[in-house]
């Protein structure tokens, strides 16, 4: 069952225009942020899903994901995280390249397939995401990383945040539209395929589900 099937076979009502530009808009600054770690660390040749996150099956600009996670603006119950938005999240991990690595702790997971993991952990842990409790600072993130149990993802983490925690982090809330954004850092060619990209949702979204200009 698709995430979105949950939600039109109960009482809640699919996103707003609001809360799908919000959900989208997040998604873009976490696209850019991790694609500029992955440029200045050398990180993600190997992932054949990228611009990160926004590209491939289980993307989050796809309706299947965005329906549910575009929702997590309405309540920070956690029944209702559970019921409405963890779905979407799992469908994203379940299809995306970079999860299946990390997540799915995958035994074919190269080390560059790790990085690419504590790179897209630690800039979700920046992220401003109701689900997991808003953002967090760099100065939080190293008691998070204590707590994780498997000792090889602690180990790439720790390494991931400390390359991360030298850089002059890139200007991400001057990303405030969809339509119009600038470009934090990252290469023309990988800037102009997110651009593209954003477009593209963007119009696949009004034109297939209705929605007013994004």
């Amino acid at each position: 069952m698709k995430p979105f099937d949950n939600l039109v076979s109960s009482a809640i009502q699919p996103p707003t225009t609001e809360e799908l530009r919000a959900w989208l808009l997040s998604t873009l600054k976490h696209c850019c942020l991790v694609e500029y770690f992955f440029h200045t660390l050398h990180a993600g040749h190997k992932d054949p899903q990228r611009p990160h996150d926004i590209v491939g099956k289980g993307n989050k600009f796809s309706w299947d994901v965005a329906a549910g996670l575009a929702v997590q603006y309405r309540s920070s119950d956690p029944e209702f995280i559970r019921q409405y938005v963890q779905p979407a999240i799992d469908f994203h991990r379940e299809h995306q390249y970079h999860h299946q690595m990390w997540n799915q702790r995958n035994q074919k997971a190269t080390p560059d397939d790790l990085l690419v993991g504590a790179i897209d952990t630690i800039s979700a842990l920046l992220d401003d995401r109701p689900y997991q409790g808003g953002a967090h600072s760099l100065v939080q993130i190293p008691g998070i990383i204590g707590q994780e149990g498997d000792l090889v993802k602690r180990s790439w983490l720790w390494n991931a945040y400390e390359e991360i925690n030298e850089l002059r982090l890139p200007a991400i809330k001057e990303i405030t539209s969809l339509a119009r954004f600038p470009n934090i850092g990252l290469p023309p060619a990988m800037y102009e395929r997110i651009r593209q990209r954003t477009a593209e949702a963007c119009s696949q979204f009004c034109e297939m589900q209705g929605y007013d200009r994004l």
